[in-house]
């Protein structure tokens, strides 16, 4: 399944870097080059719903934020459970502390 991410134009309207993701990151490969060999047949359809002189060039770039994103969600809560701070720990040590102080 391959989503369209976002689309820059130029401003003479002469690129557009089209970014698109994938349910599946193991496809990127085979979409880019199915995408690359499609680009003729999606121009012409383009031309027939743009009212410019030309239509752009379009140009596919696989866009993994969200992969990446993911990624770092993983990351994040691996870290917070494997967090060795224990709360009854802490605890004890702020009271050492506060007597501490009062002597």
């Amino acid at each position: 399944m391959l989503t369209l991410a976002s689309v820059e134009v130029s401003r003479d309207l002469s690129v557009a870097k089209v970014y698109y993701s994938l349910l599946d990151a193991g496809e990127h490969k085979e979409t880019q080059a199915a995408l690359e060999r499609a680009s003729g047949f999606l121009r012409r359809q383009l031309a027939r719903q743009m009212n410019t002189r030309s239509v752009p060039q379009l140009r596919f770039f696989y866009d993994d934020s969200a992969e990446r994103g993911a990624m770092m969600s993983a990351l994040i809560a691996d870290a917070v459970a494997t967090n060795t701070t224990n709360d009854d720990e802490s605890g004890e040590g702020a009271a050492e502390n506060q007597s501490a102080d009062q002597d």
